[in-house]
């Protein structure tokens, strides 16, 4: 397939799905959620605020709550004053009286249901998944399942999701073996997973990939989830793309690194004769971001080191790799072993403010930090703390090889090599 061919589809697939950025709440709110990399940067916060009183306000709609829901789902009003609207709109649609089945057929639109099923979620309350399982099951009952045959495909798919999705607890997320469009960008959410064989895997590939090429969608929606599938086959390849690299290669690149220092250079002795024991010491972050450098630079072709940014009053920032294509700094850190992992979060808090104030061409950060003292107890706390970080993505902790010791002894002797074989001779 060429390069260049995917990478106009899929450019023209997120300009398509981000038109969603100019329509109504609800759509701009499930953009933000299923895709947070095409809204990265912008303040959610009034939508959030407006919906809230639109919830409590005489003339709410379940538009209004689902929207809120979606919200609440990526993260963009996590205050208890915002989920209790959601959760009081909640129990104002399950408990009102339907009259009339244009009414009923809107209760059921498959992205509205979408919203009330993620925000429910997210706030984790049992009571109010209950009751919405019991009202979907009643409204159901009286409708069947509304559609015609102008009905988009995703529509269905979508609806079957959530359909199976409330039929389960709270707690439990679908593991499933079949794979479309919808149930893949899904997955990407953390929905539900896939566990598909190898020819399912395939199909599930094709059918996306032909579609992308094609621009085979009906609606900014059926871009939306078409370029969420995709995402989430890329970011489930075992492999990183060398032609066009992107954000999610550099977590796949960065997730091998720890493996890749089993054949560090530490020798006690020369490992030929003649030659000279040597130790590849990382004492500092200048180490590190050599060891990175190498890494990247066969990756990215516009990788540039020790970038000078636009000033922030009298502080002068300096990154230590960039990917001006992607958007992304790689700030590389030295973690030594008497220094806490919450001195870590706050001096990558503050790297983040100064990378991305506003105007800044960048706004991905991957922070890349070598563990000087092999706390592999905290990482994933630490890692955990990072990841809350606007704008943060895939942060990774490389620990230092326990081999890695300078015990001060002298290099051991080389031993004597074999004696070398005399060439084999060419048959004439």
């Amino acid at each position: 397939m060429s390069q260049i061919l995917l990478d106009a589809a899929l450019a023209g697939t997120r300009s398509r799905a981000q038109a969603m950025l100019d329509g109504e709440p609800l759509q701009r709110a499930f953009l933000a959620w299923l895709h947070p990399g095409l809204t990265n940067g912008r303040d959610w916060s009034g939508l959030a605020t407006e919906l809230a009183g639109q919830v409590k306000a005489a003339g709410r709609s379940a538009q209004a709550v689902a929207a809120l829901g979606f919200l609440v789902g990526a993260g963009h009003c996590d205050d208890a004053a915002t989920r209790d609207a959601f959760l009081g709109g909640m129990r104002w649609i399950m408990g009102r009286t339907v009259v009339g089945a244009a009414s009923s057929v809107a209760l059921v639109h498959p992205v509205l249901l979408l919203g009330m099923v993620v925000g429910t979620l997210a706030c984790d309350d049992a009571a109010t998944w209950d009751a919405l399982r019991h009202w979907h099951a009643s409204l159901s009952d009286q409708l069947g399942t509304p559609h015609d045959d102008s009905t988009p495909r995703w529509q269905l798919e979508l609806g079957g999701f959530v359909r199976q999705r409330l039929t389960v607890d709270l707690s439990i997320a679908p593991a499933l073996t079949t794979a479309n469009k919808v149930l893949l960008a899904l997955a990407r959410r953390g929905l539900l997973t896939l566990e598909l064989g190898q020819a399912q895997a395939e199909a599930a590939a094709t059918a996306v990939l032909g579609a992308l090429l094609r621009l085979d969608f009906v609606d900014a929606e059926d871009f939306a989830f078409g370029l969420a599938a995709y995402e989430h086959l890329a970011a489930t390849s075992e492999h990183p793309r060398l032609r066009a690299p992107e954000l999610h290669d550099v977590a796949l690149a960065l997730c091998r690194l720890q493996a890749a220092l089993r054949r560090w250079t530490w020798e006690d002795a020369p490992k030929v004769v003649g030659g000279t024991a040597r130790k590849w010491h990382v004492d500092h972050e200048y180490h590190f971001q050599n060891l990175l450098t190498a890494v990247f630079v066969p990756l990215f072709s516009d990788l540039k080191d020790e970038e000078w940014l636009a000033s922030l009053g009298p502080k002068k920032p300096r990154a230590d790799l960039v990917v001006p294509s992607l958007k992304l700094v790689i700030e590389v850190k030295f973690w030594r072993a008497g220094v806490q992992a919450s001195a870590m979060v706050s001096q990558i808090a503050e790297d983040v403010g100064l990378y991305r104030k506003r105007g800044s061409p960048y706004l991905y950060i991957v922070p890349v930090i070598w563990d000087d003292g092999a706390r592999v107890e905290q990482h994933a706390h630490l890692i955990s703390g990072l990841n809350e970080l606007e704008g943060v993505l895939h942060p990774t902790i490389v620990s230092r090889p326990a081999a890695m010791v300078d015990d001060g002894s002298p290099a051991k002797p080389a031993k004597k090599a074999r004696a070398a074989r005399p060439p084999r001779r060419k048959a004439s």
